[in-house]
């Protein structure tokens, strides 16, 4: 009789412990989850100002009057775009879209960097780069508005990181 007391004991620790254990293990993978999904949103809003601020200072390079300020204008879609660039890799989507973004803020980040140093060297920017340059601006118009509607989606609940993996 003692036995089935001390074994009946033994189970029922056993069952609270296993409970206890059960519980944490959900709220920690349901605090993963959260911060994941916090890392996600951190890093695509991080792209979509990036990629606001290159299309900003295209167009300032565009209308620059000066050699100098052309320059500074330059140097800054060089490096937002790699910052955007940076952020990107940190999403977990993986299509066509993303790999067509990640290709265009390469090549606004090279270009723009040519010409930044073309500037600098004191050489001017031509028709033909001017008309390129208007080219990327108004990619980035569409990239920032594709970004724009991802995120009131993200908003509003309509799409999920999950579903984009």
């Amino acid at each position: 009789m003692k036995k089935s007391k001390i074994w009946i004991f033994f189970t029922v620790i056993a069952v609270i412990t296993a409970v206890i254990l059960g519980y944490n293990l959900f709220n920690q993978k349901k605090a993963y989850a959260t911060t994941k999904e916090n890392d996600y949103n951190k890093a695509f809003y991080a792209v979509v100002d990036y990629v606001q601020n290159v299309k900003t200072y295209l167009a300032k390079s565009m209308v620059s009057k000066t050699a100098e300020h052309g320059a500074e204008m330059l140097t800054h879609v060089w490096r937002e775009s790699n910052l955007a660039q940076s952020y990107l890799g940190m999403l977990p989507i993986e299509s066509q879209e993303l790999e067509n973004t990640e290709k265009f803020l390469n090549q606004v980040s090279e270009y723009s960097y040519s010409l930044s140093r073309k500037n600098i060297e004191g050489e001017g920017i031509t028709d033909e780069e001017i008309n390129k340059l208007k080219e990327l601006y108004n990619y980035s118009n569409d990239l920032a508005n594709t970004l724009n509607e991802m995120s009131t989606e993200l908003n509003n609940g309509t799409l999920k990181w999950d579903d984009l993996i």
